[in-house]
Order: structure tokens, then sequence, then C-alpha cells
């Protein structure tokens, strides 16, 4: 019982501190509104693997705060990276980079695909949808690497193969089968923890 009376007591002050804290401005306790909250973006991270392949660590804060369609950084590393370092022709690094940039996930809302297929608008449908977005099936890794280090763009007929693929690299070599708690066929589509 005294637990309970010390916890109800912590909590009570714990409230009132911060009802007063709210209170603090003025008296006006009034929340904002979306009409003037100003938001900050901390993260960008719409197609994994890209950001992580790419660039130097050291990057990557300013590319998570820019806006996705207007991040030179990532732009220029992507091409920069996938010819010096990944050694793949300039055909093959402007294709990677007319993909993936800008960072952001592309949705077709047109299109009478009825399921989602990561890559599927910037690839015209070669992934196997013309919907694009992502679920939470897509092996979102693994398309990514094969895409940088493999022949996932030759294969698809974005362009002619260069023959430097790395085949080591194109696969993060994990099983591609359905996590059990991704098997819900209701929103969200995913089990509650067990």
């Amino acid at each position: 019982m005294f637990r309970t009376i010390l916890a109800g007591a912590a909590a009570g002050g714990l409230l009132a501190l911060l009802l007063s804290a709210c209170n603090s401005g003025g008296g006006n306790s009034t929340p904002p509104t979306t009409q003037n909250a100003v938001y900050q973006q901390i993260e960008l991270l719409s197609r994994p693997a890209v950001k992580e392949a790419f660039e130097s660590f050291g990057d990557h804060d300013p590319t998570n705060r820019s806006e996705p369609y207007n991040d030179s950084t990532i732009s220029n590393d992507i091409v920069s990276f996938a010819t010096t370092v990944a050694g793949r022709s300039t055909t093959t690094a402007d294709a990677l980079q007319s993909v993936l940039y800008p960072n952001e996930m592309i949705v077709d809302l047109s299109s009478s695909a009825s399921t989602a297929g990561y890559l599927g608008v910037e690839t015209g449908g070669k992934v196997g949808t013309t919907f694009g977005g992502r679920a939470l099936t897509d092996d979102v890794i693994d398309v990514s690497l094969s895409a940088i280090f493999g022949n996932a763009l030759s294969a698809l007929g974005v362009v002619p193969d260069d023959g430097k693929e790395s085949p080591c690299l194109a696969t993060d070599n994990l099983s591609g089968a359905t996590p059990s708690y991704l098997t819900s066929t209701t929103f969200p589509y995913s089990q509650g923890p067990v």
C-alpha cells in the first residue's frame, strides 16, 4: 500500500509540474495548432541503405535535415561512390542516381496496380508493380544492394551490363522469408509484440 501511495504522490507531483510548465507562458494554455506549429526534420530514411552506402558518416546529418529533392550531397555522392569506390560505369552510376534520388517514397495513385512495390515507379514497373511505395514484406536492402553492387539495373533493362558487379556485396545474405509478425491481413498488418 505504501508503494502505491508513494507512486500516486510522485505521479501527482509530476502532473502538477507539467501543468505549471504549460501555464507559464502568460496563462495561455491553448496547445499549438498545425497551422502555427514548426516541425524540424531530423531523419531521412525513405530508401534504406542509400545514405548508408553512398555517403560518408559526416554527411548524414546534413542529408537528414535536407529536403529529399533538394540534397546535392547525396545526389553527387551516389555518382561519386558508384564510379570511384564500386567501380561502376558512368552510365550505371547515372542510372543509380536517377532511380535512387530524390530520397523519397514515390507512389503512383493513378496506377491500376493493387500492391506496393519498392522502386516500382522509378523503374517503370520493371520490379513487378507500377504502384511504387513499399510493402512491409519488400526486401528493400537487397533491392538497393543489388542495384548498387549487382546486376539489377542491367537485368531490368535500365542500362547495359557494365560487367563490374560485386556479387558478394549485392545482398545482405538474410532470408527473404516473410517473418510471422508480418502475416496479418488486417491493418496495421503486423501482429502485436510476442
